[in-house]
Protein backbone atom coordinates (compact mmCIF):
# COMPACT_ATOMS: atom_id res chain seq x y z
CA UNK A 1 0.00 0.00 0.00
CA UNK A 2 0.85 3.27 0.01
CA UNK A 3 2.18 5.60 3.13
CA UNK A 4 2.43 9.15 4.09
CA UNK A 5 4.02 11.89 6.09
CA UNK A 6 1.97 13.60 8.66
CA UNK A 7 2.42 15.68 12.08
CA UNK A 8 3.67 13.63 15.04
CA UNK A 9 -0.06 13.18 16.58
CA UNK A 10 0.70 14.10 20.51
CA UNK A 11 2.72 17.23 19.63
CA UNK A 12 -0.51 18.35 17.65
CA UNK A 13 -2.51 17.87 20.61
CA UNK A 14 -0.54 19.68 22.55
CA UNK A 15 0.10 22.44 20.29
CA UNK A 16 -3.60 22.66 20.08
CA UNK A 17 -4.71 22.75 23.55
CA UNK A 18 -2.40 25.41 23.97
CA UNK A 19 -3.34 27.32 21.32
CA UNK A 20 -6.60 27.61 22.28
CA UNK A 21 -6.09 28.13 25.86
CA UNK A 22 -4.06 31.51 24.67
CA UNK A 23 -6.61 32.72 22.15
CA UNK A 24 -9.59 31.99 25.12
CA UNK A 25 -7.66 34.05 27.79
CA UNK A 26 -6.52 36.95 25.39
CA UNK A 27 -9.46 37.54 23.45
CA UNK A 28 -12.89 36.57 25.05
CA UNK A 29 -14.43 36.90 21.35
CA UNK A 30 -12.85 34.13 20.24
CA UNK A 31 -13.85 31.55 22.91
CA UNK A 32 -16.08 29.72 20.64
CA UNK A 33 -13.23 28.11 18.77
CA UNK A 34 -13.58 24.37 19.66
CA UNK A 35 -10.47 21.96 19.28
CA UNK A 36 -11.32 20.62 15.75
CA UNK A 37 -11.41 24.23 14.33
CA UNK A 38 -8.04 24.86 15.98
CA UNK A 39 -6.67 21.03 14.55
CA UNK A 40 -7.71 22.26 11.43
CA UNK A 41 -5.89 25.53 11.39
CA UNK A 42 -2.55 24.15 12.45
CA UNK A 43 -2.37 21.06 10.26
CA UNK A 44 -3.40 23.02 7.85
CA UNK A 45 -0.44 25.79 8.33
CA UNK A 46 1.59 22.45 8.61
CA UNK A 47 0.75 21.16 5.77
CA UNK A 48 1.24 23.54 3.53
CA UNK A 49 4.93 24.16 4.93
CA UNK A 50 5.36 20.34 4.13
CA UNK A 51 4.40 20.15 0.41
CA UNK A 52 6.43 23.56 0.08
CA UNK A 53 9.72 22.37 1.31
CA UNK A 54 9.63 23.78 4.33
CA UNK A 55 11.44 21.74 6.91
CA UNK A 56 14.23 22.75 8.21
CA UNK A 57 16.93 20.26 7.39
CA UNK A 58 20.81 20.60 8.40
CA UNK A 59 21.83 20.98 4.87
CA UNK A 60 19.47 24.10 4.27
CA UNK A 61 20.82 26.17 6.88
CA UNK A 62 23.15 27.87 4.78
CA UNK A 63 20.12 28.60 2.00
CA UNK A 64 17.70 29.88 5.12
CA UNK A 65 20.61 32.30 6.46
CA UNK A 66 20.86 33.54 2.98
CA UNK A 67 17.40 34.49 3.22
CA UNK A 68 16.18 32.14 0.68
CA UNK A 69 19.00 32.63 -2.00
CA UNK A 70 19.66 29.27 -4.15
CA UNK A 71 23.62 30.00 -4.47
CA UNK A 72 24.49 27.99 -1.06
CA UNK A 73 22.54 25.34 -2.32
CA UNK A 74 24.08 25.21 -5.66
CA UNK A 75 27.26 24.47 -3.89
CA UNK A 76 26.41 21.10 -2.24
CA UNK A 77 27.66 18.53 -4.67
CA UNK A 78 25.23 16.14 -4.10
CA UNK A 79 21.81 18.44 -4.54
CA UNK A 80 20.06 18.86 -7.62
CA UNK A 81 20.30 21.90 -9.52
CA UNK A 82 18.49 24.74 -7.90
CA UNK A 83 17.89 28.44 -9.49
CA UNK A 84 16.23 31.49 -8.43
CA UNK A 85 13.70 30.05 -11.60
CA UNK A 86 13.06 26.91 -10.35
CA UNK A 87 11.14 25.20 -7.37
CA UNK A 88 12.60 25.75 -3.81
CA UNK A 89 11.69 24.96 -0.61
CA UNK A 90 9.82 27.96 0.55
CA UNK A 91 9.43 28.58 4.83
CA UNK A 92 7.69 31.39 5.76
CA UNK A 93 8.36 34.27 7.80
CA UNK A 94 6.89 37.42 9.16
CA UNK A 95 8.38 39.86 6.72
CA UNK A 96 8.29 37.54 3.91
CA UNK A 97 11.14 37.69 1.09
CA UNK A 98 11.41 37.01 -2.53
CA UNK A 99 12.50 32.87 -1.04
CA UNK A 100 10.20 33.05 1.51
CA UNK A 101 6.35 33.40 2.08
CA UNK A 102 5.18 36.19 4.37
CA UNK A 103 3.10 35.34 7.66
CA UNK A 104 0.59 37.75 7.41
CA UNK A 105 0.73 41.26 5.82
CA UNK A 106 -2.15 44.03 6.53
CA UNK A 107 -5.00 44.99 4.69
CA UNK A 108 -7.57 42.98 2.33
CA UNK A 109 -5.60 43.34 -0.61
CA UNK A 110 -2.55 41.81 0.62
CA UNK A 111 -3.47 38.81 2.30
CA UNK A 112 -1.34 36.07 2.49
CA UNK A 113 -2.19 32.35 2.23
CA UNK A 114 -2.13 32.28 5.87
CA UNK A 115 -4.08 35.35 6.16
CA UNK A 116 -7.03 33.31 4.10
CA UNK A 117 -6.63 30.06 5.83
CA UNK A 118 -7.06 31.31 9.38
CA UNK A 119 -9.91 33.69 8.38
CA UNK A 120 -12.27 31.06 6.08
CA UNK A 121 -11.62 29.12 9.71
CA UNK A 122 -12.28 31.81 12.25
CA UNK A 123 -14.75 34.02 10.57
CA UNK A 124 -17.64 31.59 11.19
CA UNK A 125 -17.04 31.85 14.81
CA UNK A 126 -16.22 35.79 14.72
CA UNK A 127 -16.87 38.13 12.06
CA UNK A 128 -14.85 40.25 12.79
CA UNK A 129 -11.65 37.83 13.02
CA UNK A 130 -9.81 39.41 10.31
CA UNK A 131 -8.41 42.42 12.10
CA UNK A 132 -6.38 40.14 14.45
CA UNK A 133 -5.37 37.75 12.25
CA UNK A 134 -2.25 38.79 12.32
CA UNK A 135 -2.22 37.98 16.46
CA UNK A 136 -3.76 35.00 15.60
CA UNK A 137 -0.84 33.43 13.23
CA UNK A 138 1.69 34.33 15.05
CA UNK A 139 -0.10 32.87 18.46
CA UNK A 140 -0.52 29.24 16.02
CA UNK A 141 3.40 29.61 15.28
CA UNK A 142 4.48 30.43 18.67
CA UNK A 143 1.83 27.29 19.69
CA UNK A 144 3.90 24.79 17.02
CA UNK A 145 7.23 26.23 18.25
CA UNK A 146 6.86 24.93 21.78
CA UNK A 147 5.09 21.60 20.83
CA UNK A 148 8.00 20.49 18.84
CA UNK A 149 6.76 20.78 15.21
CA UNK A 150 8.40 23.82 14.17
CA UNK A 151 11.21 25.41 14.42
CA UNK A 152 12.44 28.94 14.22
CA UNK A 153 15.63 30.65 13.18
CA UNK A 154 16.58 34.49 13.57
CA UNK A 155 17.87 35.91 9.99
CA UNK A 156 18.47 39.74 10.77
CA UNK A 157 15.56 41.15 12.04
CA UNK A 158 13.40 38.64 11.00
CA UNK A 159 12.04 35.47 12.15
CA UNK A 160 11.56 32.46 9.74
CA UNK A 161 9.70 28.96 10.76
CA UNK A 162 9.98 25.75 9.21
CA UNK A 163 8.57 22.13 10.17
CA UNK A 164 11.19 20.71 12.28
CA UNK A 165 12.85 17.28 11.12
CA UNK A 166 11.92 15.08 14.31
CA UNK A 167 8.03 16.78 13.75
CA UNK A 168 6.73 14.54 11.29
CA UNK A 169 5.84 10.52 11.21
CA UNK A 170 5.40 7.99 8.45
CA UNK A 171 2.30 6.42 8.77
CA UNK A 172 0.98 3.81 6.33
CA UNK A 173 -2.36 4.15 4.64
CA UNK A 174 -3.50 7.35 2.93
CA UNK A 175 -6.93 8.89 1.95
CA UNK A 176 -7.37 10.80 -0.75
CA UNK A 177 -9.81 14.40 -0.29
CA UNK A 178 -11.19 16.25 -2.97
CA UNK A 179 -12.71 19.69 -2.99
CA UNK A 180 -15.97 20.06 -3.62
CA UNK A 181 -15.59 23.12 -5.21
CA UNK A 182 -12.37 23.48 -7.42
CA UNK A 183 -11.74 19.77 -7.34
CA UNK A 184 -8.25 20.55 -5.23
CA UNK A 185 -7.05 17.14 -3.80
CA UNK A 186 -4.90 16.52 -1.25
CA UNK A 187 -3.59 13.12 0.91
CA UNK A 188 -3.90 12.31 4.68
CA UNK A 189 -3.04 9.85 6.44
CA UNK A 190 -6.24 7.44 7.40
CA UNK A 191 -5.82 8.37 10.72
CA UNK A 192 -6.47 11.80 10.50
CA UNK A 193 -9.49 11.27 7.75
CA UNK A 194 -11.96 12.57 9.95
CA UNK A 195 -10.16 16.02 10.65
CA UNK A 196 -9.59 16.41 6.83
CA UNK A 197 -13.12 15.29 5.77
CA UNK A 198 -15.15 19.04 6.13
CA UNK A 199 -11.96 20.90 5.85
CA UNK A 200 -12.06 24.14 3.95
CA UNK A 201 -9.85 23.84 0.73
CA UNK A 202 -6.27 24.77 1.34
CA UNK A 203 -6.88 26.24 -2.39
CA UNK A 204 -6.01 30.17 -1.84
CA UNK A 205 -9.80 31.93 -1.52
CA UNK A 206 -11.13 29.31 -2.45
CA UNK A 207 -14.70 28.68 -0.55
CA UNK A 208 -15.07 24.98 -0.78
CA UNK A 209 -14.45 22.31 1.68
CA UNK A 210 -12.85 18.51 1.08
CA UNK A 211 -15.09 15.56 0.83
CA UNK A 212 -13.25 12.16 1.00
CA UNK A 213 -12.69 9.83 -1.92
CA UNK A 214 -13.99 6.56 -2.28
CA UNK A 215 -11.24 3.88 -1.49
CA UNK A 216 -9.42 2.69 -5.69
CA UNK A 217 -7.52 0.13 -6.29
CA UNK A 218 -4.25 0.81 -6.11
CA UNK A 219 -2.28 -0.06 -9.19
CA UNK A 220 0.99 0.46 -8.23
CA UNK A 221 0.55 -1.68 -4.88
CA UNK A 222 -0.46 -4.90 -7.02
CA UNK A 223 1.97 -4.62 -9.84
CA UNK A 224 4.90 -3.84 -6.80
CA UNK A 225 3.23 -7.06 -5.06
CA UNK A 226 2.66 -9.17 -7.77
CA UNK A 227 4.41 -8.24 -10.61
CA UNK A 228 8.23 -8.48 -12.04
CA UNK A 229 9.55 -6.42 -10.35
CA UNK A 230 13.20 -5.60 -11.23
CA UNK A 231 15.39 -3.14 -9.26
CA UNK A 232 17.57 -1.32 -11.66
CA UNK A 233 21.02 -0.99 -11.40
CA UNK A 234 23.14 1.24 -13.50
CA UNK A 235 26.94 1.92 -15.30
CA UNK A 236 28.54 4.10 -17.26
CA UNK A 237 29.65 3.29 -20.71
CA UNK A 238 31.97 6.24 -22.16
CA UNK A 239 35.71 6.85 -23.60
CA UNK A 240 36.85 7.77 -20.32
CA UNK A 241 36.96 4.52 -19.24
CA UNK A 242 39.79 2.29 -20.56
CA UNK A 243 38.97 -0.53 -22.72
CA UNK A 244 39.30 -3.51 -20.06
CA UNK A 245 37.03 -1.39 -18.02
CA UNK A 246 34.55 -1.19 -21.01
CA UNK A 247 34.47 -4.34 -21.99
CA UNK A 248 33.75 -5.55 -18.26
CA UNK A 249 30.65 -3.91 -18.12
CA UNK A 250 29.69 -5.21 -21.45
CA UNK A 251 29.47 -8.52 -20.62
CA UNK A 252 28.20 -8.19 -17.12
CA UNK A 253 25.58 -5.86 -18.73
CA UNK A 254 24.63 -8.94 -21.73
CA UNK A 255 24.98 -11.71 -19.00
CA UNK A 256 22.06 -13.97 -19.44
CA UNK A 257 21.36 -17.38 -17.20
CA UNK A 258 23.61 -19.07 -15.00
CA UNK A 259 26.19 -16.37 -16.09
CA UNK A 260 23.86 -13.14 -14.95
CA UNK A 261 24.44 -12.36 -11.36
CA UNK A 262 21.78 -10.50 -9.31
CA UNK A 263 23.66 -7.25 -9.53
CA UNK A 264 25.00 -7.18 -12.75
CA UNK A 265 23.76 -3.75 -14.95
CA UNK A 266 20.42 -3.66 -16.16
CA UNK A 267 20.81 0.24 -17.59
CA UNK A 268 23.89 1.46 -19.53
CA UNK A 269 24.38 5.02 -19.62
CA UNK A 270 26.10 5.53 -22.31
CA UNK A 271 28.11 8.28 -25.09
CA UNK A 272 28.28 7.35 -28.61
CA UNK A 273 31.00 5.10 -27.87
CA UNK A 274 27.59 2.43 -27.83
CA UNK A 275 27.07 3.71 -30.91
CA UNK A 276 29.12 1.26 -33.53
CA UNK A 277 30.22 -2.33 -32.99
CA UNK A 278 28.66 -3.72 -29.89
CA UNK A 279 26.03 -6.44 -30.38
CA UNK A 280 23.92 -6.91 -26.99
CA UNK A 281 21.22 -9.36 -28.52
CA UNK A 282 18.18 -8.78 -25.93
CA UNK A 283 18.27 -4.87 -25.68
CA UNK A 284 14.85 -3.55 -25.49
CA UNK A 285 15.10 -0.41 -25.19
CA UNK A 286 16.77 3.40 -25.53
CA UNK A 287 16.62 6.33 -24.52
CA UNK A 288 18.40 9.30 -26.66
CA UNK A 289 19.21 12.20 -24.59
CA UNK A 290 19.28 14.74 -27.44
CA UNK A 291 18.66 14.66 -31.39
CA UNK A 292 21.36 12.60 -33.09
CA UNK A 293 23.46 15.33 -35.16
CA UNK A 294 21.98 12.83 -38.77
CA UNK A 295 19.85 9.98 -39.72
CA UNK A 296 22.48 7.77 -40.24
CA UNK A 297 23.71 8.51 -36.24
CA UNK A 298 20.10 7.86 -35.07
CA UNK A 299 19.85 4.37 -37.29
CA UNK A 300 22.93 3.66 -35.34
CA UNK A 301 21.78 4.53 -32.11
CA UNK A 302 18.17 2.87 -32.09
CA UNK A 303 19.27 -0.10 -34.00
CA UNK A 304 21.31 -1.15 -30.77
CA UNK A 305 17.77 -2.40 -29.44
CA UNK A 306 15.57 -4.96 -30.77
CA UNK A 307 17.79 -7.54 -32.42
CA UNK A 308 16.45 -10.16 -30.32
CA UNK A 309 12.83 -10.60 -31.56
CA UNK A 310 12.56 -7.05 -33.62
CA UNK A 311 10.13 -5.47 -30.94
CA UNK A 312 12.18 -2.68 -28.80
CA UNK A 313 11.05 0.95 -27.83
CA UNK A 314 13.33 3.94 -28.56
CA UNK A 315 12.70 7.42 -27.06
CA UNK A 316 14.03 10.71 -27.96
CA UNK A 317 14.87 13.90 -25.76
CA UNK A 318 14.70 16.45 -27.85
CA UNK A 319 16.62 19.84 -26.07
CA UNK A 320 15.73 23.51 -26.41
CA UNK A 321 18.66 23.57 -29.53
CA UNK A 322 17.37 24.73 -33.14
CA UNK A 323 18.25 21.08 -34.20
CA UNK A 324 16.56 19.33 -32.02
CA UNK A 325 13.27 21.69 -32.51
CA UNK A 326 13.52 21.28 -36.06
CA UNK A 327 12.92 17.57 -35.93
CA UNK A 328 10.87 17.81 -33.11
CA UNK A 329 8.60 19.80 -35.21
CA UNK A 330 8.79 16.85 -37.79
CA UNK A 331 10.17 13.70 -36.53
CA UNK A 332 9.65 12.19 -39.33
CA UNK A 333 12.16 13.57 -41.24
CA UNK A 334 14.81 11.77 -38.79
CA UNK A 335 13.34 8.65 -38.03
CA UNK A 336 12.31 7.80 -42.01
CA UNK A 337 14.58 10.31 -43.90
CA UNK A 338 17.36 9.27 -45.81
CA UNK A 339 20.21 7.97 -44.63
CA UNK A 340 23.02 9.19 -47.05
CA UNK A 341 25.72 7.17 -47.64
CA UNK A 342 29.42 8.70 -46.32
CA UNK A 343 31.62 10.07 -49.60
CA UNK A 344 35.34 11.11 -50.47
CA UNK A 345 36.62 11.98 -53.40
CA UNK A 346 38.63 9.69 -54.65
CA UNK A 347 40.50 11.41 -57.09
CA UNK A 348 42.87 13.23 -54.30
CA UNK A 349 45.83 12.55 -54.04
CA UNK A 350 46.46 13.62 -50.86
CA UNK A 351 44.08 10.73 -49.98
CA UNK A 352 45.68 8.41 -52.20
CA UNK A 353 48.46 8.73 -50.40
CA UNK A 354 47.25 7.98 -47.13
CA UNK A 355 45.28 5.35 -47.78
CA UNK A 356 48.37 3.57 -50.42
CA UNK A 357 50.10 3.76 -46.95
CA UNK A 358 47.50 1.73 -45.08
CA UNK A 359 47.38 -0.75 -47.89
CA UNK A 360 51.44 -0.91 -47.67
CA UNK A 361 50.87 -1.69 -43.83
CA UNK A 362 47.93 -4.25 -44.56
CA UNK A 363 50.16 -6.52 -46.51
CA UNK A 364 52.87 -6.29 -44.21
CA UNK A 365 50.74 -7.31 -41.18
CA UNK A 366 49.36 -10.09 -43.48
CA UNK A 367 52.47 -12.20 -44.17
CA UNK A 368 53.12 -12.94 -40.78
CA UNK A 369 55.31 -11.00 -38.18
CA UNK A 370 57.19 -11.36 -35.17
CA UNK A 371 55.14 -10.28 -31.64
CA UNK A 372 57.46 -7.68 -31.04
CA UNK A 373 57.82 -6.31 -34.90
CA UNK A 374 55.25 -3.09 -33.99
CA UNK A 375 56.55 -1.11 -30.32
CA UNK A 376 53.67 -1.13 -27.83
CA UNK A 377 54.00 2.54 -27.13
CA UNK A 378 55.05 5.43 -29.59
CA UNK A 379 57.91 6.35 -27.10
CA UNK A 380 59.45 3.12 -28.07
CA UNK A 381 59.05 3.86 -31.65
CA UNK A 382 60.92 7.21 -31.00
CA UNK A 383 63.92 6.02 -29.04
CA UNK A 384 64.72 4.33 -31.77
CA UNK A 385 63.80 6.27 -34.79
CA UNK A 386 66.93 7.36 -35.73
CA UNK A 387 68.79 4.19 -35.57
CA UNK A 388 69.44 2.50 -39.58
CA UNK A 389 68.25 -1.23 -38.16
CA UNK A 390 65.85 -2.91 -40.46
CA UNK A 391 64.38 -5.20 -37.54
CA UNK A 392 62.68 -2.22 -36.39
CA UNK A 393 59.80 -0.32 -36.43
CA UNK A 394 59.41 1.64 -38.91
CA UNK A 395 62.33 0.72 -40.58
CA UNK A 396 61.13 -2.83 -41.11
CA UNK A 397 57.83 -1.90 -42.59
CA UNK A 398 60.29 0.80 -45.19
CA UNK A 399 62.18 -2.32 -46.02
CA UNK A 400 59.33 -4.25 -47.08
CA UNK A 401 57.55 -1.76 -49.39
CA UNK A 402 61.15 -0.72 -51.29
CA UNK A 403 61.60 -4.35 -51.75
CA UNK A 404 58.17 -4.84 -53.17
CA UNK A 405 57.11 -1.18 -54.02
CA UNK A 406 55.93 -2.14 -58.07
CA UNK A 407 54.06 -5.14 -57.02
CA UNK A 408 51.95 -3.04 -54.11
CA UNK A 409 51.87 -0.01 -56.37
CA UNK A 410 49.97 -2.25 -58.94
CA UNK A 411 47.73 -3.86 -57.03
CA UNK A 412 46.34 -1.06 -55.33
CA UNK A 413 45.73 1.39 -58.27
CA UNK A 414 44.26 -1.98 -59.75
CA UNK A 415 41.72 -1.77 -56.95
CA UNK A 416 40.34 1.57 -58.56
CA UNK A 417 39.19 -0.24 -61.93
CA UNK A 418 40.00 2.86 -63.91
CA UNK A 419 38.58 5.62 -61.43
CA UNK A 420 41.36 7.18 -61.09
CA UNK A 421 42.74 10.00 -63.20
CA UNK A 422 46.25 9.58 -65.50
CA UNK A 423 47.73 12.82 -63.10
CA UNK A 424 46.89 11.11 -59.66
CA UNK A 425 48.67 8.14 -60.57
CA UNK A 426 51.94 9.88 -61.28
CA UNK A 427 51.36 11.83 -58.62
CA UNK A 428 50.97 9.17 -56.82
CA UNK A 429 54.04 6.98 -58.30
CA UNK A 430 55.96 10.09 -57.60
Amino acid sequence: GSSIARPDPERLERAAAEFLETLRNEDGTLAGIDRTTALRLLAGILRQLRVRGGILLDVLEGYVEARGNPYPLSKIPWMPWVSARRSRPRFVSRKGTAGFDALTKPGPRNRTWYDDWAERLLVPVHPLVAERVGWVLETAMQALARAGLVDHRRVGNDTVWGIGPGALRVEAGAAQFRCTRCGHAVSAARTEADLWDGMPCQKHRCAGAYAREPDRPDYYAKLYRSGDVVRIFTEEHTGLLSREAREAVEGRFKARGPERRPWDPNVLSCTPTLEMGIDIGDLSTVLLCSVPPSQASYVQRVGRAGRRDGNSLALTVANGRPHDLYFYADPLEMIAGRVEAPGVYLDAAAVLERQFTAYCMDRWVRQGLPPDAVPRTVGQILDHLGEENPARFPHNLLRFIETHETELFDEFVALFAGELSEGSVEALRA
